[in-house]
């Protein structure tokens, strides 16, 4: 059963500003991300609010969805939605009640009782006329434990990818940053799910995305 958040934490208040980008909105987890990717443009906070009550993104995001059209919500870019699981999917459960398309990008392991909640999201905005999808971020592969040192392996995100589809989620992989020589990763997602097309495109001239449409 979808519920809205509920007040469990002191952190500092802060307006966040929200912004319409190709009919979508960033929305932020409001918490500083404890994976330590090398590469990520968050670590130093320039990104984002360092901390900031889940309730109160939340209500702010409200009060900007009442008087600003757009059509996805795109869940985490200052962090990680589920680097605290039950903080992620209780947002997930307050946005999903907004009548929006929702997105949310993870690096993190998605297994048991998380992918049941996901399930339960899924269902309620599907029986709503929306749509959940969900967007696995890899940048590496033999050097992830470097790179990347406090994520799982991305053998682990892999696995994630192939349940989310299990359970009807739309799932994207995006490789970014790109690599040097990121066939290697194109190769690994041809392994796991041979027959799915892949799609690649320009998202500015300073960075290129990668993504593998995994949706059957």
């Amino acid at each position: 059963m979808l519920k809205c958040i509920a007040p469990r934490e002191k952190t500092m208040t802060a307006r966040i500003l929200f912004k319409v980008e190709k009919k979508r909105v960033l929305v932020p987890v409001g918490e500083p991300c404890p994976f330590g990717c090398k590469y990520c443009y968050t670590r130093g906070g320039e990104v984002g609010l360092s901390r900031i009550n889940a309730e109160e993104v939340l209500l702010q995001f409200q009060n900007f969805a009442h008087t600003t059209p757009f059509e996805t919500i795109q869940f985490g870019y200052d962090g990680d939605p589920f680097a605290r699981p039950e903080r992620g999917i209780e947002m997930l459960q307050a946005l999903a009640l907004m009548h929006k398309n929702v997105n949310f990008s993870t690096k993190a392991l998605l297994t048991g009782s998380i992918l049941e909640a996901l399930s339960d999201i899924r269902r309620h905005m599907e029986a709503a006329g929306t749509t959940l999808s969900a967007l696995v971020s890899l940048s590496c592969w033999d050097s992830a434990s470097f790179v990347e040192p406090h994520t799982p392996p991305p053998v682990e995100r892999m696995r994630g990818v192939a349940a989310l589809k299990r359970i009807g989620i739309p799932v994207f992989i995006a490789v970014r940053p790109v690599p040097l020589k990121y066939s290697r990763l194109c190769r690994a997602a041809r392994t796991w799910f041979p027959g799915q097309r892949t799609l690649r495109y320009g998202h500015d001239t300073k960075m290129k995305r990668v993504f593998g449409n995994l949706q059957q």
